[in-house]
């Protein structure tokens, strides 16, 4: 069977595959830069030793360039009767790919509620306090690590926008999304802000941040809001 995992609440999807590899003896993981032809082609049953459940776990399959995912899925399908393959995006899959996954195909898709996205989206704006507003009704929802790792994205893809918008990915309206906020940024504050949110995310997971993430997000969007 091939499972797949996808969604904009990739803090969710990531705890849900790990409840379900965790009832796997034998676990294989591929990571983005790991998932491969060349690494499947060669993959071999034989490492996984007796009759124990095996699960095969590959990451952000469908960022790999087209023209080389769908052999890669062809192969998937070859294996996929001898071991169960997890796959997890985290971001949201369209119908078409996951159309080509095959018949044997469990999909589990977790979506954000609103009010996480009218945060995002609010930041930049320094005509009012609603980032502020936002944040905190969000994080009366979901923990301050998912909105931090939510707001890094947001600001790769803002100095994406800012520096190289031909890169950015998406539907286009997602892209004119990002584009228009983008606007509302210099060049130099985005690079600043995306290093801050990567230098607390950092601290944060080894225990030096010093302060609590909660009063650390309002403290980083409290800047970004003002003129």
């Amino acid at each position: 069977m091939i499972y797949l995992f996808h969604g904009d609440d990739a803090f969710l999807s990531r705890q849900r595959l790990f409840d379900a590899i965790s009832k796997y003896q034998q676990v294989k993981r591929l990571s983005k830069k790991e998932v491969s032809l060349e690494n499947l082609a060669t993959f071999n049953l034989s490492l996984f030793s007796g009759m124990e459940k095996r699960a095969l776990v590959l990451e952000n399959l469908f960022s790999l360039p087209v023209t080389g995912l769908k052999e890669i899925i062809k192969l998937m399908i070859k294996l996929e009767p001898e071991i169960d393959i997890f796959i997890w995006e985290e971001k949201v899959v369209t119908p078409g790919k996951i159309s080509g996954l095959g018949k044997n195909l469990k999909t589990f898709s977790f979506k954000l509620p609103a009010k996480v996205f009218y945060f995002l989206d609010s930041v930049g704006d320094r005509t009012s306090k609603m980032p502020v507003v936002k944040l905190e009704e969000s994080l009366k929802t979901y923990p301050a690590e998912l909105i931090l790792f939510l707001l890094s994205r947001r600001f790769r893809d803002l100095l994406l926008a800012k520096v190289n918008p031909e890169s950015l990915k998406g539907a286009p309206w997602q892209k004119s999304k990002i584009l228009s906020q983008a606007n509302k940024l210099n060049l130099e504050e985005t690079k600043k802000m995306y290093l801050k949110l990567i230098e607390t995310e950092w601290l944060n997971k080894t225990g030096r941040l010093g302060n609590s993430l909660e009063n650390e997000l309002f403290n980083l969007v409290a800047v970004s809001t003002d003129g």
